[in-house]
């Protein structure tokens, strides 16, 4: 019995951190569909926000149609991270592998982020 509880606990757990890759997954599909149309308003909530994107609906369509490739990057990142605690387990053994498809999508981020930026007069 204490044994299925363990193995219980450590699926719903490995659930969890899917489900929540899962939404960053999605985040960043919906900024790359978004930003790819050139359908994504100018906000204080999502997108890349900084002071030059922010500053017109020109430079923040055009910061983000040049981050696209990222954020499709990111999406696919993401999505091979959250597949990593329903294939490994348990959740300890697959945690260094979701910390590094986390870092690289950090670094993709502030990457393309840079990138994109650097583009727009």
């Amino acid at each position: 019995m204490y044994t299925l509880a363990i193995v219980a606990q450590q699926t719903s757990e490995g659930i969890l951190v899917a489900a929540l890759l899962g939404v960053a997954t999605l985040g960043s599909g919906v900024l790359a569909i978004l930003g790819q149309l050139g359908k994504l308003p100018r906000n204080g909530v999502f997108g890349l926000r900084t002071r030059k994107s922010m500053s017109s609906d020109a430079a923040w369509r055009s910061i983000h149609a040049r981050f696209t490739p990222f954020a499709w990057l990111m999406f696919v990142i993401f999505a091979a991270t959250a597949l990593i605690p329903l294939l490994m387990s348990p959740l300890a053994e697959a945690a260094p592998f979701i910390v590094i498809g986390l870092a690289i999508a950090l670094v993709t981020l502030i990457g393309g982020s840079i990138w994109a930026h650097r583009r727009v007069n």
